[in-house]
């Protein structure tokens, strides 16, 4: 097992649109969060080359929560 220390977590947000007009206004159709961070990302990707991992990182407020929760 392999263990990732993080001391900066991160809740990585990307918005997606239907399509993209130059000169109009794009709305956001859908919305994506994950938890983030380099330590994390490392640890996803081990854990998706089936490498067991594990996080250590702080977690606090309502951003870490969420963070929590999608781990």
């Amino acid at each position: 097992m392999i263990t990732c220390l993080s001391l900066g977590p991160a809740l990585d947000v990307t918005y997606g649109v239907a399509s993209l007009r130059v000169g109009e206004i794009h709305r956001p159709t859908w919305q994506l969060a994950l938890p983030g961070g380099k330590a994390v990302n490392v640890a996803r990707a081990l854990h998706t080359l089936g490498t067991a991992a594990r996080v250590i990182l702080p977690l606090g407020g309502p951003v870490g929560q969420l963070v929590q929760a999608g781990l």
